[in-house]
């Protein structure tokens, strides 16, 4: 009820029931009767620094794989409600309407399956202490939400050694910049792993001492409890994957997949056979899918880190 409450244009806009012939979940706008409207039949989640970026690539470039106009549109978890980042002031929310135009349902064809790669729909709740003050937890989650509207939705999650994924992650997004607290608070003018093992050290300490008091659940989720995406040194609470799996495992069962970066890297055709497979898609020859493997690597990385990470550090994590 709360998320209907905050989202009204999502139910108005939603239909009765999809059309059964389409493989993404599609209808007929309700006002413009022609246009046809689709929501996607999977959604690629994860974390950040573990592999998403790549993978949606090669995905989408089976013939039956569209994704709209982009990657990530990050409309459930950030964009449909208003919200504050940083310094910058009060980013109005974007309509529903926005993110269903944005997946381009006009490219859509019956055999077409919709992906969204908004991997941050995973684990990220953005304002939702300040949406409902007095809650002790969030009051639904975006499991929730996408199995009540598209129960049938095919559930992508790709996660990677967390103390590696950190370790890139820290090195990555501050030298790329984004908005985030940066190790100069910590007193360190360069990233190092000094500043790292530091940064990493007070985020283990803020967990357990969070975990006493409050909980794992309510430490995964409660913004003012624990380090999160906006607020922290290191990400380390994102890197708590049983948190933020087990609920949409709970919701999805075998419609939810999950993939180690480390086994996608070793044997990426077999991968994605596996994965084609479990999203029901026609198989691919085996030399088209060599060469979709060597043609297409897309990195997201700092080639510049070449620290190393401390023994000690490494063995706390």
């Amino acid at each position: 009820s709360y998320f209907w409450q905050e989202s009204p244009d999502v139910k108005e806009a939603l239909p009765a029931t999809f059309l059964e012939n389409y493989k993404s979940f599609c209808w007929f706008n309700k006002t413009r009767k022609s246009e046809l409207l689709c929501l996607p039949r999977v959604y690629l989640a994860g974390f950040p620094k573990c592999g998403s970026t790549d993978l949606h690539d090669k995905i989408s470039h089976h013939p039956d794989i569209r994704h709209g106009v982009k990657k990530e549109y990050r409309w459930w978890s950030r964009y449909r409600l208003p919200f504050t980042w940083k310094e910058h002031p009060t980013i109005f929310a974007q309509p529903f309407s926005y993110y269903l135009h944005r997946l381009r349902p006009s490219e859509v064809r019956k055999n077409t399956v919709l992906i969204d790669g908004s991997a941050n729909m995973l684990w990220q709740f953005s304002n939702w202490e300040k949406m409902h003050p007095g809650l002790e937890e969030r009051p639904y989650s975006y499991s929730d939400v996408i199995h009540t509207i598209t129960p049938r939705a095919k559930i992508l999650v790709i996660v990677r050694n967390p103390t590696e994924r950190l370790w890139s992650d820290y090195f990555y997004f501050h030298a790329h910049g984004t908005g985030r607290r940066y190790p100069s608070e910590l007193g360190y003018k360069n990233l190092s792993a000094e500043s790292f093992s530091k940064a990493a050290r007070n985020e283990v300490g803020r967990f357990r001492d969070c975990v006493k008091s409050r909980g794992l659940r309510q430490c995964c989720f409660a913004t003012k409890h624990a380090d999160r995406y906006d607020t922290a040194v290191v990400q380390l609470i994102i890197g708590i994957y049983v948190c933020y799996i087990r609920e949409w495992k709970d919701r999805f069962g075998d419609q939810l997949k999950v993939i180690r970066l480390e086994d996608y890297k070793e044997n990426q055709a077999k991968t994605m056979a596996d994965i084609f497979k479990f999203l029901e898609l026609p198989g691919i020859e085996k030399q088209k899918v060599a060469t979709l493997i060597e043609s297409h690597e897309v990195k997201n990385s700092n080639n510049r880190n070449k620290e190393i990470m401390p023994k000690s550090i490494r063995n706390l994590l």
